[in-house]
């Protein structure tokens, strides 16, 4: 390919929405998103038609509504991409007091992978 159709064919900017998001910081523009849990009781598990674990299904927001928990603000830009970001490790075995884990099996799947993904792509030295 020539310059010219690679760009076309990858976008003019690859980064756009990078950029924007940094400028949008940069100038106190901050992003914003709240964060919602829909929330069960155990014993609640066979009230619906269908089943709760089967990761097609969207649970109807009628029948169990979302609470808003949180909200994530994005206030500031990394200082260092390194520490900040090429080392960063989500894991959701890391869970809070009080709360469970499902028999969801993506979710048990995931408890494993993340752990391998995660020695894969971070082991060395700044592993911990």
């Amino acid at each position: 390919l020539v310059w010219d159709e690679a760009q076309i064919l990858q976008g003019k900017d690859i980064d756009f929405h990078r950029k924007d998001l940094h400028e949008s910081i940069e100038k106190g523009d901050y992003p914003a998103w709240e964060l919602g849990l829909q929330i069960l009781r155990e014993d609640q598990e066979f009230d619906f038609d269908f089943d709760l674990l089967d990761p097609t299904k969207i649970w109807p927001e009628d029948e169990v509504p979302v609470k808003v928990v949180g909200k994530m603000t994005l206030n500031r830009n990394v200082d260092n991409v390194f520490d900040e970001i090429e080392q960063v490790a989500f894991h959701p075995g890391h869970d809070v007091p009080g709360i469970d884990f499902s028999n969801d099996p993506l979710l048990h799947g995931s408890l494993f992978s993340y752990t391998a993904t995660q020695n894969s792509r971070l082991a060395g030295p700044n592993f911990n």
